[in-house]
């Protein structure tokens, strides 16, 4: 019995330019190099009868112009891959666009930064992202659970990836069906925004809680306050002394799971800040179950 994949689809063609790309694994079970391979296409309105589609010379009928191009090491009408490096990854970006399953991350506060996901019927599958901020970068992390009859597409190799998708740039993980024989497929995974620190000190007074610290001799308000803002990527505090002559000096413990605190070494952290200053803290998630706990002290 032959091992095939009959594969079709129907589509509007409007005025342009098209391209059939056709994949072709090797036999390895067969010691003859040579493949052959006869891709048919008709239109609607000029559909052949049944008794003609196995001919090639359709007359006068209006045909379509294809140009093929197999994977590398194949032999299909010439190796024209190397020529047109990354051809199927653009493929499947422009794919990715129309037809893909769209997430935006707009809860994030990044609405110009898009993921496209999506198993295709042919046999590949790709995540597409697409980042159109000016100072936001997506971060992802998958590993797959259960990855049987399939493969990553180099660069990416093995059961996990995990990229940076930094502003004005764009990016594409595909996968590739091994067997005929189907898939399965689960994975988890985190996704989420990393901003740059001036576009988060902006994000953090918009968005952030504000708490007012008090002056502990009368316990009245003064003019420090303390933003705090919880995102996707983690939680970050703001700092800021509006003060003309006051300081304020407290340590702050931080007791976390799944959470790393940027540019700062230990769990303890000694603000003191002047009129005038501010201090920003970072702390960025490393997994999506995090959790934290702060005490704060004076002295």
């Amino acid at each position: 019995m032959k091992l095939y994949r009959e594969y079709s689809e129907d589509h509007i063609f409007y005025e342009g330019d098209y391209i059939v790309y056709i994949v072709v694994e090797k036999n390895k079970s067969k010691k003859t190099d040579s493949l052959k391979l006869l891709p048919q296409i008709y239109g609607s309105e000029f559909m052949p009868a049944e008794e003609e589609k196995g001919d090639t010379s359709l007359g006068d009928m209006p045909y379509i112009n294809l140009t093929l191009y197999a994977k590398k090491g194949s032999t299909l009408l010439g190796d024209e891959y190397a020529k047109h490096p990354q051809f199927i990854e653009k493929v499947y970006s422009s794919c990715a666009i129309t037809s893909g399953d769209r997430f935006v991350y707009e809860a994030d506060g990044a609405p110009q930064c898009v993921k496209y996901s999506e198993v295709r019927k042919e046999g590949y599958g790709y995540t597409y992202f697409e980042n159109n901020s000016d100072d936001a970068t997506i971060k992802e992390a998958v590993t797959y659970t259960m990855f049987d009859g399939l493969e990553l597409v180099p660069p990416f190799k093995g059961t996990s990836y995990e990229v940076l998708v930094p502003p004005k740039t764009s990016m594409i993980v595909l996968l590739k069906q091994t067997s005929n024989a189907g898939y399965n497929l689960s994975f988890s995974y985190t996704s989420n925004i990393i901003f740059t620190t001036d576009a988060m000190k902006r994000r953090i007074k918009e968005y952030g809680t504000k708490a007012t610290r008090k002056d502990p001799r009368v316990n009245w308000d003064v003019d420090i306050n303390v933003y705090t803002l919880k995102h996707g990527g983690g939680i970050c505090y703001l700092y800021e002394n509006l003060t003309p002559n006051s300081i304020l000096e407290e340590k702050v413990k931080f007791k976390t799971n799944g959470l790393e605190i940027v540019g700062e070494e230990g769990s303890d952290i000694c603000i003191n800040i002047g009129p005038g200053e501010s201090k920003f803290i970072e702390l960025r998630a490393v997994n999506s179950n995090w959790n934290i706990q702060t005490s704060v002290s004076y002295g």
